[in-house]
């Protein structure tokens, strides 16, 4: 490969749209990992959930339910479809809920029920590194044009 080559390989690097594309194809990953922090009653800023329950008997069957995030913390779970409608908004890059009671949700806990903690992105990180990676070299090496 010429220095001229390299150089028109180079140029054609787009790093958001290469980040866009990760992000999209990480997308389950995000979610899951969403999820996994409202499940321990955590929100995206690693702090817990909070207005506890009021009801000490709710407050009791979530515990027997799902001990993880601790007794009277919520998890935001019950049936199971807020987080069922869990989406990744690519041109925005958040998360939300298709959900009906996604708004009454946001509401009262919050917007940052929504989103990665910085012990979520960390998981997330070696993923993300390996695919931008590739797509990068990709590019450098003239397969992905």
């Amino acid at each position: 490969m010429t220095i001229f080559e390299a150089q028109r390989r180079i140029a054609k690097i787009d790093l958001l749209e290469i980040a866009a594309r990760t992000l999209t194809e990480l997308e389950s990953l995000v979610i899951a990992l969403n999820q996994e922090q409202l499940s321990h009653g955590l929100r995206s800023d690693g702090e817990e959930l909070y207005p506890d329950y009021r009801d000490k008997s709710y407050a009791a069957m979530k515990h027997r339910k799902n001990p993880k995030p601790g007794e009277g913390v919520p998890d935001l779970e019950l049936t199971g479809s807020f987080y069922n409608k869990f989406y990744l908004d690519t041109d925005k890059f958040t998360v939300s809920s298709h959900d009906a009671k996604t708004e009454k949700l946001v509401e009262k806990y919050g917007r940052s029920i929504f989103g990665l903690s910085d012990d979520s992105l960390q998981k997330m990180k070696p993923e993300v590194i390996r695919r931008f990676k590739a797509k990068i070299d990709g590019i450098l090496n003239g397969d992905g044009e």
